[in-house]
């Protein structure tokens, strides 16, 4: 989450990336995973296909890359075919890929098909990789369907977590192409914000654009929580152009003549920690670019001929190939700021700026905030705040919010510090050197007002000349005792021609002034007298904005005349320019007068007659007074933001989660823009019904922001319902919605916010299903949200017997442990062991998942009620059990041969260790063993059940 209006979040520079990279040489790599993306046209769907796709794959894992050789990790697919009547493209690469690498294990998630009968999905080596997630991201909404993948890589513990997108695009080169291109792109990128500040990402696939100008491309690349870059730094016009031969991707048959195919990733890949990518790793599979351009790729030598000719035989795509290594991290608070600065306005705009740690810790850690008397970090001027990280947390960053302090005195521009302690009773974790961060303050009393944009020239007469002036942000501000002196630059003193005295007049609510033309669009806030055209000389000339006294004016109350030269006393910014064509004469005497040491901007800089399009325009907006090297020419902005800054809504909390006390502690968070909207953008904040946002249990509530406080945050209090209900610790979830004028803003996708409600009623230890009992079915529970931060069903205790910590784990289990058995209150709750006999229901667990599958257990017994003994339960509930598939997950249809599947767990619970075999028969009435089945085309499904403690579970896939 990045703020302010005036800077976005700006690309990593790449001579920066490489050099992390090369830093981190030295460093423990703890696994390289190579990623490949690729649209194999429904392939394979024979043995002829089989035997082209095996040869590319093979040739994919022995290819060298930055020293690493390695088979595929992740293989993101796009136009393959789920199982099923049909190709089972994806089914049939699963097969192959496991045939190659007999020491891998490979797996795939698939999307149904879209309208266009296509899916996009995974393979992915469970040996490297375990998927935690697997999802279709807005089925239906879309061209063609989207997966997302949360990935975990083995030997991790999180702290490398990473989304993998498999994306297509809608493809067509017509304008309507393009623009639903961005509409589509737009709507994945939001999904991956929601995702949070921090979340490495990956956006890999067919986007079918035509280069880096398309809607689709800025999306990905703009600022805000998942910011991407094209890994291959690589922005352009791509489409039938040689300069980009290496990286066309379609069509290898006939002509490759265009990049569709590309690898998008987060900053957070090239941060030097966890997850990162491997420098120069990235490259078009087949294609070193020296083949004939537009031609086939068999007319180059990207591969070996067989490899070549395996390639076009396959698809019309081809492979985009990179890796990814897992770099271990020293013990370390990390400092993030938004293009390296932060900076905020007195009374006004704010900044942020966001705290994470880069390992888990052993115990939580302290990071304490102190700013100087110049800021407020959320507790007054100059006092400290402290953020906790847990070792639940540790890896999700935590946003500190500054704000000037609003003082009464004229300082000018200034600065403040803030400085960090860290205090952890891990060791590696108490007293760190954390980084201070600087924050660069516009004082509201006396702020820097400068030329911001000036615009000379136009196509034919010149009807819309301006000159910008921004205060910084400040907004509203008085500009009397300002003048604007206009000089001509051909006269021999540089004398002045034109002199605007500015009494009167104030910056908008944004922080500016227009003076133009009486007759431009957008209307000036002042227009020139006199004539409507032809104000502004062409240069090579020069403006100077000067300052004096209402006592200086009451004396002298223009102190520049027609002809009078140039002068520094009073000056407060100054540009000295031209129009023309390249070679027009530099005016020394007037840069020496006004700007010396700069250079003097030519308004036509980008060559032909751009001069006539385009202004002279400061970027970022604001900037040091009398540096012309800020200024850039591109298309006028009068009255708004030179830099194109990001559009969104952000969420501003103390930690990852709202957390509430039935009849006690209530807690807030704060939602804000992210830029300044051109109307009013309605949010309704919509809680379930145990919450109440000061409207009433399960009541929305409105917050309206204006052009004038978008981008102050408004603050939502939360509190939790008190019912008399016995839930135990549990949540609610707060949705929003947003609705304006402005389409930007229309309808934008914003994350909910969870609220951890700590019940008031009494419950009885362990009893996570609120059944009145601690009995088997808690701890499915607790097995099914393992992990889980978000359900909180199953989190009784932390690290102090009965104290919620915040996150389903061992203590939570421990916990149950203890007290299975207890009746209304009963059991030791510290982790004795003590079990007594006990019966209990087991509805609550239906539908509850217990992998990644999406597989749950379901209750299956009329008595639903078992004896369970202290020898039962410690053979069956062996701490920390972790969920695994075996193998891949593959429908038997009618029709097809039925494959034997399997479902595990890893721990002494394993409940298909027991599991009843059954049969089922094929269409011609064969009998077929089989283990495990779901319903496709209307099936029924066949059952698998097994028993724990007496009870009778069903497998429900």
């Amino acid at each position: 989450m990045k703020k302010r209006n005036w800077r976005q979040r700006g690309h990593i520079l790449r001579d920066d990336i490489r050099l992390r990279i090369e830093l981190l040489e030295s460093r423990n790599l703890l696994a390289v995973m190579r990623i490949v993306d690729w649209n194999t046209l429904n392939g394979p769907n024979d043995a002829t296909g089989d035997a082209n796709f095996s040869t590319v794959f093979q040739a994919i894992g022995n290819e060298t890359v930055q020293g690493n050789a390695q088979p595929i990790s992740i293989l993101a697919l796009q136009e393959t075919d789920p199982p099923g009547p049909g190709n089972d493209s994806i089914g049939r690469i699963d097969s192959i890929m496991n045939s190659l690498y007999p020491q891998a294990n490979y797996q795939f998630y698939v999307t149904p098909v879209d309208g266009g009968g296509d899916s996009t999905g995974f393979v992915y080596d469970t040996t490297s990789v375990s998927l935690l997630e697997a999802v279709q991201v807005g089925a239906g909404t879309l061209t063609h369907n989207v997966s997302r993948g949360k990935f975990r890589p083995d030997g991790t513990a999180g702290e490398s977590d990473f989304y993998v997108y498999s994306v297509h695009l809608k493809s067509g080169d017509t304008g309507a192409d393009a623009t639903l291109r961005g509409s589509e792109a737009a709507f994945l990128r939001a999904d991956a914000d929601a995702l949070g500040e921090g979340a490495n990402v990956l956006f890999v696939g067919d986007f079918n654009m035509q280069g880096s100008s398309e809607a689709a491309y800025s999306a990905f690349v703009s600022a805000g929580a998942g910011q991407l870059q094209d890994v291959a730094n690589a922005p352009g016009a791509w489409n039938n152009n040689p300069a980009f031969k290496s990286l066309h991707t379609q069509d290898p048959r006939t002509a490759m003549d265009d990049r569709f195919d590309i690898q998008f990733a987060s900053g957070e890949l090239f941060n030097g920690a966890g997850l990162d990518y491997v420098s120069n790793s990235y490259h078009v599979f087949g294609n070193n670019g020296t083949h004939t351009f537009d031609m086939p790729i068999t007319t180059g030598a990207g591969a070996s001929a067989d490899v070549l000719n395996a390639l076009v035989a396959a698809s019309d795509h081809l492979p985009v190939v990179a890796d990814y290594q897992i770099v271990t991290s020293a013990p370390n608070v990390r400092i993030t700021q938004a293009l390296g600065g932060t900076k905020v306005v007195e009374g006004g705009l704010y900044d942020t700026y966001h705290i994470v740690l880069d390992t888990v810790p052993a115990a939580d850690v302290t990071v304490t905030v102190t700013p100087d008397a110049q800021v407020d970090v959320g507790n007054g001027g100059g006092v400290a705040k402290a953020f906790t990280f847990t070792p639940a947390n540790a890896l999700t960053p935590q946003t500190v919010v500054v704000h000037a302090v609003d003082d009464t005195v004229g300082e000018g521009d200034h600065s403040g510090i803030i400085t960090h302690t860290s205090a952890s009773s891990d060791i590696n974790y108490n007293g760190l050197t954390v980084a201070s961060v600087n924050v660069a303050i516009v004082d509201n009393d006396a702020p820097k007002i400068v030329i911001n944009e000036l615009d000379a020239d136009q196509t034919g007469t010149d009807a819309a000349e301006f000159v910008e002036l921004y205060d910084g942000g400040v907004g509203n501000f008085a500009l009397d005792g300002y003048l604007l002196v206009f000089f001509n630059g051909n006269d021999n003193n540089n004398g002045s021609y034109k002199s605007v005295n500015l009494a009167g007049q104030h910056t908008n609510a944004n922080g500016f002034f227009v003076l133009g033309d009486s007759g431009m669009i957008p209307t000036p806030d002042l227009a020139f007298t006199g004539a409507a055209t032809n104000q502004i000389q062409q240069g090579p000339d020069g403006i100077g904005l000067y300052k004096y006294s209402a006592a200086e004016l009451a004396i002298t109350p223009n102190p520049f005349p027609t002809d009078t030269s140039p002068t520094t006393s009073h000056l407060q910014d100054a540009i000295v320019y031209t129009t023309g064509p390249g070679g027009t004469a530099i005016d020394q005497d007037l840069i020496d007068a006004l700007n010396p040491g700069h250079a003097q901007i030519n308004e036509n800089q980008n060559g032909g007659t751009s001069g006539d399009t385009q202004s002279l325009s400061r970027v970022p907006d604001g900037g040091t007074p009398r540096d012309t090297s800020q200024y850039v020419a591109q298309t006028p902005t009068p009255g708004t933001f030179n830099t194109t800054y990001p559009y969104g809504v952000e969420i501003l909390q103390s930690n990852s989660r709202v957390d509430v006390v039935e009849g006690g502690a209530t807690d807030s968070y704060q939602i804000a823009l992210l830029s300044i909207p051109t109307a009013n953008v309605q949010i309704t904040v919509d809680p379930d019904n145990q919450a109440d946002l000061g409207a009433g249990a399960g009541a929305a509530i409105v917050l309206t922001f204006t052009p004038a406080n978008a981008l102050i945050p408004q603050t939502i209090a939360v509190a939790a319902v008190d019912d008399m209900v016995v839930e135990g610790t549990h949540t609610s979830t707060i949705t929003h919605s947003v609705s304006s004028a402005d389409s930007r803003y229309n309808s934008l996708v914003i994350s909910n916010v969870i609220a951890r409600i700590v019940d008031n009623d009494v419950h009885v230890p362990g009893d996570y299903n609120t059944n009145g009992v601690a009995d088997a079915a808690d701890y499915v529970i607790w097995r099914a949200t393992l992990g889980s931060t978000t359900d909180l069903h199953a989190d009784g205790s932390g690290p102090t017997p009965g104290v919620p910590n915040g996150v389903v784990d061992q203590f939570d289990y421990t916990f149950w442990r203890a007290n299975f058995g207890s009746v209304g209150g009963a059991g030791s709750g510290e982790g004795t062991g003590a079990v007594s006999s006990a019966s209990g229901a087991l509805a609550a667990a239906s539908a509850l998942p217990v992998t990644s599958t999406g597989s749950a257990l379901s209750d299956n017994s009329p008595a639903n009620s078992a004896a369970v003994t202290d020898a039962a339960v410690s053979a069956l509930y062996s701490p920390t059990p972790t969920p695994r598939i075996t193998n891949q997950l593959r429908p038997a249809v009618h029709g097809d041969s039925t494959q034997s599947e399997s479902f595990g767990l890893a721990s002494p619970l394993n409940l298909l260790q027991s599991a009843n075999r059954k049969t089922r028969h094929d269409a011609d009435g064969t009998t077929l063993p089989h283990q495990e089945s779901r319903e496709m085309n209307g099936d029924t499904c066949d059952e698998l059940f097994t028993e724990i403690a007496g009870v009778r579970f069903k497998l429900a896939i």
